[in-house]
C-alpha cells in the first residue's frame, strides 16, 4: 500500500512533542524582521518571533504539506500567572493535531508590554493596532507557504475572538471561527480597566475603529464570518450578539442559528457564562462546515446542545471526549473493499488532498482474497485500486462501527451523495446507510486492471431528539 501523506502522518505525533519541548526549553527564539521572512523556502523553525514596526510577535508554528493556514490568537487565559508575563503561552497549541494544515500562533504582545491589564484583544497603543501586525505576519507566512486567502482561518476565544473578527475582516475572502468574542468592546466589563492600565482615552478617534466591530464585519463581503455564542451569558449574549443581529436587521432572536450572506452565528445555551465549553463545535466549525448545508450544520449544534446538557447535569469531565467521538462517528465515512477469486489481490494507493486512512484488518483477508477499510473525515474519499489476478471486486459504502455496552452496533448513519468508478457515475441520488445496512456494488475484473474511485458524504440529518438518543447508548 501506499500512503500520498506519509509523511504528514509520521509527523502527527511528532508535531506536538516538538511543540512542548520547544517551550518546556524556554529557549530564546530568532527574530526575523518582517521582510526577511523572505529569504526562507520555509521558516527554518517552529518557534520564532517577528519585529513589525518596532514590535515583537512570538509566534509558534507547526508545518504540513497542506495548504492551509489555521491562525490561533490569544485571549486573556491565565493573566494573572507571573510565568504568562515571561514566557508565550500560545492558547491552544494543543489543537494542532487537529487540524489538516499549517497551525500558526501569534501572541498578543499587549501581554508583555502592560502589566495589570485582565485582557488584550491586540488593540495596541495609540500609534499601532496590533491586528495590523498580525495580519502582516499572515500576509508573509501565506506567500512563503503558497496559500491563498481562501484557505486563511483565523480562530480565537473572548479578545482572541475579537482580534480573529477583525484580522479576517481585514482580510478579504479569509475565515474566521469565534467564541465569545466582543463585538462592542465599549459595553465589555473590564474595558476601562484596560484604558486606564493602558493610559490610553479609548473615547478618542484613534481608537472608535478598533473597538466597534460590526461595521467593519458588514463591510466585508467576502470573508467567511462564523460567530459561536453562549446565550445563557449576558455578557456574550444580551451586551454583544444581541446588538449585533439587531444591526443585521433581526429583533426577535427565535432560532439557534443564523445564516446571513456571510456570516454565521451559533448559540448554544450553557451555564458556565463566558467561559463555557464551546470547543469542539469550533473545530468542526474550522474543518469541516463548508461541506454542510444548513440543515446539516443545525443537526451538529442539536448534538453540541444536547452534550453540553449531559455535561453538566452528570458533572463529568469526560463528556468532552464523548462529544469529540461523536463528531468523529457523524462526519466520517467508509468504504470496504474485497477482493474475490483465485489469487487476487488488491493494491491500494489514496490521491488527491483528502487524508485516507487505509487499513487491511486479519479478518477482512482470506483464501478468496484481500479486503481493505477506507476511513476518512473529510467529506470524500479518492483512491486508486489495482487489480492483481482476475476476480471480482466488492465495494461497500458503510458507516462507521459503533457498539453499544452490550457489544450490538449502534445504527448510526451516513448520507453519501457520490460514489464514481473511472468517471461513472454509480450513486444518482443520496444514499443513507450504517454500518450493518451498507450500499453494495460489485464487478468482475482482470488482472492489471486500475479503477479510480470516488465516495463522498454528508453528515445525516437526524430527527430531534434522535441523536441524543443515539448518543446515549454509546460504550
Amino acid at each position: 500500500m501506499k500512503f500520498v501523506d506519509a509523511e504528514l502522518e509520521a509527523r502527527t505525533e511528532e508535531k506536538q512533542q516538538n511543540v512542548l519541548r520547544c517551550i518546556a526549553n524556554r529557549e530564546c527564539p530568532p527574530v526575523f524582521e518582517l521582510q526577511e521572512l523572505f529569504r526562507y523556502n520555509s521558516l527554518p523553525t517552529e518557534r520564532f518571533d517577528v519585529n513589525v514596526s518596532g514590535t515583537i510577535f512570538e509566534c509558534l508554528i507547526s508545518p504540513s504539506v497542506r495548504k492551509k493556514l489555521y491562525v490561533f490568537l490569544s485571549n486573556n487565559y491565565r493573566l494573572g500567572d507571573p510565568e504568562r508575563k515571561k514566557h508565550a503561552f500560545f492558547f491552544r497549541m494543543t489543537w494542532h493535531r487537529y487540524f489538516p494544515g499549517i497551525c500558526l500562533n501569534i501572541e498578543d504582545p499587549m501581554i508583555k508590554k502592560y502589566t495589570n491589564i485582565s485582557w488584550g484583544g491586540y488593540i495596541g497603543g495609540s500609534e499601532n493596532f496590533y491586528v495590523d501586525g498580525v495580519v502582516a505576519i499572515v500576509e508573509k507566512v501565506a506567500e512563503l507557504y503558497g496559500i491563498d486567502h481562501e484557505n486563511i482561518i483565523f480562530l480565537g476565544l473572548s479578545s482572541g475572538g475579537f482580534a480573529a473578527l477583525h484580522a479576517a475582516a481585514k482580510m478579504p475572502h479569509t475565515s474566521c471561527v469565534v467564541e465569545n468574542p466582543q463585538i462592542y468592546v465599549d459595553n465589555w466589563t473590564s474595558t476601562e480597566a484596560l484604558s486606564r492600565a493602558m493610559g490610553e482615552d479609548f473615547q478618542q478617534d484613534t481608537y472608535r475603529h478598533r473597538l466597534a466591530l460590526d461595521e467593519a464585519i458588514i463591510r466585508n463581503k467576502t470573508s467567511k464570518f462564523r460567530i459561536f455564542c453562549n446565550a445563557a451569558s449576558e455578557l456574550d449574549y444580551d451586551k454583544q450578539l444581541k446588538i449585533f443581529l439587531a444591526k443585521l436587521g433581526i429583533t426577535d432572536v427565535r432560532q439557534n442559528y443564523y445564516h446571513l450572506g456571510n456570516i454565521e452565528i451559533y448559540f448554544l445555551d450553557t451555564p458556565n457564562g463566558h467561559v463555557s465549553w464551546l470547543s469542539p463545535l469550533s473545530v468542526y466549525l474550522a474543518t469541516c462546515a463548508d461541506r454542510f448545508d444548513d440543515a446539516e450544520r443545525e443537526c451538529m449544534l442539536a448534538m453540541m446542545r444536547d452534550m453540553n446538557k449531559e455535561k453538566y447535569q452528570l458533572k463529568k469531565a469526560l463528556l468532552p471526549s464523548k462529544a469529540g467521538r461523536l463528531y468523529d462517528i457523524l462526519t466520517t465515512g467508509r468504504v470496504d473493499v474485497k477482493s474475490s477469486g483465485q489469487h487476487n489481490d488488491l493494491e491500494i494507493e489514496s490521491i488527491g488532498n483528502e487524508e485516507v486512512n487505509i487499513s487491511a484488518p486479519s479478518w477482512y483477508v482470506d483464501e478468496a482474497g484481500t479486503g481493505y477499510v477506507l476511513t476518512g473525515r473529510q467529506g470524500k474519499i479518492k483512491v486508486r485500486i489495482r487489480c492483481k489476478g482476475d476476480g471480482v471486486l466488492n465495494i461497500y459504502l458503510r458507516g462507521l462501527d459503533v457498539r453499544d455496552k452490550s457489544g450490538g452496533r449502534i445504527p448510526f448513519k451516513v448520507t453519501y451523495t457520490g460514489l464514481r468508478i473511472n468517471d461513472k457515475e454509480i450513486i444518482v441520488s443520496p444514499q443513507s446507510i450504517w454500518h450493518d445496512k451498507p450500499l453494495i456494488c460489485h464487478g468482475e475484473v482482470k488482472d492489471g486492471a486500475v479503477m479510480e474511485l470516488e465516495a463522498s458524504w454528508q453528515v445525516f440529518s437526524y430527527e430531534p431528539g434522535e441523536l441524543d438518543m443515539l448518543a446515549r447508548e454509546m460504550a
